[in-house]
């Protein structure tokens, strides 16, 4: 094949049927084959996951495989081995739209200074789930690569960059250890610093099958670790305290510093964290969902629980950082 404009890269760990999803839509592009190529990095599978990408019968699709690392390191393995000049990032379980590939290529090629996203939404069948449902939201349909983003707001699963740019920047780095790792805002951070914007495309669009969205307890899971980890990266960028947040109601009290209002939140906060209140919200909350799965007290009860495990989660990690908390 000719030398490719863009390199589809997506990391994978110990998951072959969702890879085989992801890479049948990867297929099914509106660029011509020979303008991108699909590098697949196996992360240390317990079973090598090259096989299904051998048998896609993708000509344009290869298979690495390194020493399990974590995404981070697998996304910058393929980057180093990419071939393109412009740089798509893709999580496994997410199904690009036909028209994807070609609207990010656009997007950079107007804005070559910029780091673009694409949009995530839910599949179908993923919608119809309880949790999902009490979750969803009207989405505004402004044209959102139009104006820039925060660096809080950069994600990996739908990403491009130059691949120039992607090297300058020194690829991702791991800013906390382990998984989730920040590793996405870590990147938008230093992208920032560097002058590059952070931009959306909402016809670049994916089909995300994030498997944390299916009930409650894998979504409260989730933002636990994601939470544990914010106390290092904070540790890290101190300045990243007042750009997100959703951390600023979990932190100590500052009596004489503090409004009434968030003085307020704070106590609210640690007293749904409690856990003889969020045992409480699990139990009503599954039993809603037995018997009355259209409550509307089905969405709060899910806010409150993910923000305990928010709170516990960060509360954990500065304790373990000991760091200073009331």
């Amino acid at each position: 094949m000719t030398t490719p404009r863009v390199s589809l890269i997506i990391p994978t760990y110990n998951r072959p049927d969702v890879l085989a999803r992801t890479l049948v839509a990867a297929g099914k592009q509106t660029l011509a084959a020979d303008q991108y190529e699909i590098i697949v990095v196996d992360d240390g599978s317990a079973e090598s996951i090259c096989t299904v990408v051998t048998t896609s019968g993708l000509p344009n699709a290869r298979c690495m495989r390194q020493v399990n690392q974590g995404a981070t390191v697998a996304r910058n393995t393929g980057a180093q081995a990419a071939l393109g000049e412009l740089l798509v990032f893709l999580d496994d379980d997410i199904c690009l739209q036909p028209q994807t590939l070609a609207e990010l290529a656009a997007s950079i090629a107007q804005w070559p200074d910029c780091l673009i996203m694409g949009r995530l939404i839910w599949p179908p069948t993923m919608e119809r789930s309880i949790y999902a449902q009490a979750l969803r939201q009207t989405k505004s349909a402004e044209p959102l690569e139009r104006s820039d983003l925060p660096y809080v707001y950069c994600q990996t699963g739908l990403l491009a960059v130059r691949r120039e740019a992607f090297m300058t920047l020194g690829m991702f780095q791991d800013p906390t250890g382990g998984w989730p790792n920040w590793d996405d805002v870590d990147f938008g951070y230093r992208a920032q610093q560097m002058g590059l914007a952070l931009r959306r495309n909402p016809r670049a669009v994916g089909e995300h099958w994030d498997y944390s969205l299916q009930d409650i307890d894998a979504s409260s899971h989730r933002w636990y670790r994601a939470s544990y980890a914010a106390a290092t990266l904070f540790e890290r960028y101190p300045q990243m305290q007042t750009d997100l947040p959703m951390f600023r109601d979990m932190t100590p009290i500052v009596w004489g510093e503090d409004t009434l209002g968030l003085i307020v939140r704070k106590v609210a906060r640690r007293l749904l964290s409690i856990r003889p209140m969020v045992w409480s919200m699990e139990k009503i909350t599954a039993l809603l969902e037995k018997h009355f799965p259209t409550s509307r007290l089905l969405r709060p009860l899910y806010r409150w629980i993910n923000g305990s495990a928010i709170y516990n989660g960060y509360r954990a990690g500065l304790r373990d950082k000991r760091l200073a908390i009331s």
